[in-house]
């Protein structure tokens, strides 16, 4: 695989020059979007904020074992972080996590303080089951738990915070939690960027005069074969960019290439494809129906005990296992939910094949 640079090496290049030598920048944003998903109630503790040098204890502390399972290249962000010149002065407090498998809710939010200005930073779905059912919930509900959560968060932080400009941001379902929360504070004027990196969008009717109020500070950030991002999308201020993976792999926002202090701009037509297939299965179906194949869904991995989808295991015995429990609960599936499950799978293949025959025909004109 070809080498290339991402916001690990920009804070390797860009660690020691500080925000009065080099603006606060697009990329940076995505730095502190990326360590909104960190667990910083496991090291804030009681207190409201911390200095880095209190996470630096954390971290190399032999005794501590709840970074043991983090993945490697955000124990390398958050070291880089602590270590770098760029973001010295910065306090990170007031750390949010609450997850409920009764609500079906799974949000995550911190404060990043500089002198001059507050960064609000939402966190993206995690690993489990909930946090995947509250998205899927989006197809079908006008708002979900995190929403209104993300809400009160910006709220109470534009409260505490009454002289700064605040920025929000936040990676996939944190970046639609950004907008959401922007548009619907009463505060908006306060807030001097959006950021939503890779997020999907909202249903139709989202998209109204309080939205144009707030649209001309949204930064819309994709990579050219998004996938997510592009979900209910209309939103008006869209860069695409360069990664260097394929796919939903771009939904990894370690794979964003940088250059210098930015992003690469690109095109790209594969996930337009992907995600007109999905946006077709959504206006196809009512919100009752939707609603019925999501929880089917959610109902069998909840009767196979499957809470995070790392305890999938992808060895081939185990996994024939699980599909015949699969098979097995779906005969307790009551005749309607049956009904509508098949019909979702068939217009799924339906619209898929038309979607290839259509970009077949596409690249037969050209």
């Amino acid at each position: 695989m070809e080498e290339f640079k991402n916001i690990l090496t920009y804070l390797d290049e860009y660690g020691d020059i500080s925000l009065e030598e080099s603006p606060f920048n697009d990329v940076d944003a995505l730095v502190l979007a990326e360590l909104a998903y960190f667990p910083f109630n496991k090291i804030i503790g009681e207190k409201k904020t911390i200095k880095k040098a209190d996470i630096n204890k954390f971290i190399y502390d032999r005794n501590s074992s709840s970074l043991a399972k983090r993945k490697i290249k955000d124990n390398f962000l958050i070291t880089k972080f602590i270590h770098s010149k760029r973001f010295s002065d910065v306090k990170i407090g007031y750390f949010v996590k609450d997850k409920s498998r009764e609500s079906e809710k799974q949000f995550q939010a911190v404060a990043f303080i500089f002198k001059d200005m507050i960064f609000v930073g939402f966190a993206g779905t995690d690993a489990s089951v909930v946090g995947w059912k509250e998205d899927l919930n989006l197809s079908f509900q006008n708002e979900i738990p995190s929403e209104i959560s993300a809400l009160a968060y910006l709220n109470t932080t534009l409260k505490r915070f009454r002289l700064k400009p605040v920025i929000v941001a936040g990676h996939s379902k944190g970046g639609l939690l950004s907008i959401y929360a922007s548009k619907n504070t009463k505060n908006n004027k306060r807030i001097s960027k959006i950021y939503s990196f890779d997020g999907p969008g909202f249903q139709d009717d989202f998209y109204d005069e309080k939205y144009e109020e707030i649209s001309s500070k949204i930064i819309k950030i994709i990579p050219s074969e998004s996938i997510i991002g592009r979900l209910f999308h209309k939103d008006i201020n869209v860069m695409v960019i360069k990664a260097n993976s394929r796919s939903i792999l771009q939904h990894d926002a370690y794979n964003w290439i940088v250059e210098d202090n930015h992003f690469i701009l690109e095109e790209g037509e594969m996930s337009e494809h992907v995600s007109q297939i999905i946006n077709r299965c959504n206006n196809d179906f009512s919100f009752e129906e939707k609603k019925i194949v999501v929880d089917t869904i959610y109902d069998l991995f909840t009767e196979l005990n499957i809470t995070k989808f790392g305890n999938i295991d992808y060895n081939k015995v185990l996994m024939k296992n699980a599909l015949r429990h699969l098979k097995e609960a779906y005969r307790t599936l009551s005749k309607e939910r049956k009904a509508v499950l098949k019909d979702f799978i068939a217009l799924l293949i339906k619209t898929t094949f038309q979607e290839y025959l259509s970009k077949k025909e596409k690249i037969k004109l050209k």
